[in-house]
């Protein structure tokens, strides 16, 4: 037989090799689906049994997201009080006091900060006390979302972001007086993020379901309705100093109250 005619038929052989491969894994993965989405529905029911009602539309993908750990970079803060407040006029590193031009800052090395500026230091001019809270903090290296609050009868309630993932323990109040921002106090993360090493996978969306059913029944709490699922991260440590632990959670807001899950070790706060 020609070669020719051997390598075509080689060729073929692989080809129909390589089909019966894809319509395998095709089968598994179809098979896969239906079965997270029998179980998904099968959680509702069981919820909606106990008492507690979700929206099977409400409930969101499986989550990505892997633990890490962010170092505190402590010599750019130096910087950002100078991009916040204007030139320096008196600063203490070692414990994290900056003041300037527009106001006082104080930073510390779990998060926490606080900033109090000058009448008039911050205007909102002609956008939103959101706006204004959002590009203040941007020069603290807070990227974020408004969780509540309007800047005029109510302080504004921001959450961090990285990179468009919730920080759910890191939140900062803006307050504002005569239009203009007044106040910065809350928690936010800095540094760039490192996935670790080991890492486990997160618990399903059936998984935390059931979970949450479990620890609301052993708690004794009253929920009707879950409205709001919500994947994001939780800061579990902070040690060494100046150290954070990041950990994937489940956002879980009720109509009585909201709930987070950490996805790793399923404990309810």
């Amino acid at each position: 037989m020609e070669w020719s005619k051997i390598k075509n038929i080689m060729i073929l052989i692989l080809a129909m090799a390589d089909l019966f491969l894809l319509l395998l894994i095709a089968g598994r993965q179809s098979q896969t689906v239906r079965y997270e989405a029998g179980a998904r529905s099968d959680a509702v029911a069981i919820l909606k049994k106990n008492g507690v009602t979700v929206d099977p539309a409400l409930l969101p993908e499986e989550m990505d997201l892997s633990p890490m750990t962010v170092t505190r970079e402590a010599d750019q803060e130096p910087i950002q009080a100078a991009a916040l407040l204007g030139k320096l006029t008196a600063e203490n590193p070692d414990s994290s006091i900056y003041e300037g031009e527009k106001g006082r800052a104080r930073f510390y090395a779990d998060g926490r900060f606080t900033v109090t500026f000058q009448d008039g230091a911050w205007p909102t001019d002609s956008g939103t006390p959101a706006e204004c809270a959002l590009k203040a903090l941007s020069l603290l290296d807070f990227q974020g979302q408004v969780l509540s609050g309007d800047g005029a009868e109510r302080p504004l309630l921001l959450r961090q972001t990285l990179n468009g993932t919730p920080l759910f323990s890191c939140t900062v109040t803006a307050g504002f007086e005569n239009g203009c921002l007044h106040t910065l106090e809350g928690k936010r993360l800095t540094g760039t993020p490192v996935q670790n090493a080991a890492s486990t996978q997160p618990l399903s969306v059936v998984t935390i379901l059931m979970r949450f059913l479990h620890l609301l029944s052993s708690s004794g709490d009253i929920c009707n309705q879950i409205t709001e699922i919500t994947a994001g991260y939780v800061v579990t440590a902070s040690s060494p100093v100046g150290t954070a632990s990041l950990s994937p959670a489940w956002y879980v807001t009720t109509d009585t109250g909201v709930y987070i899950l950490n996805a790793d070790t399923g404990v309810l706060t």
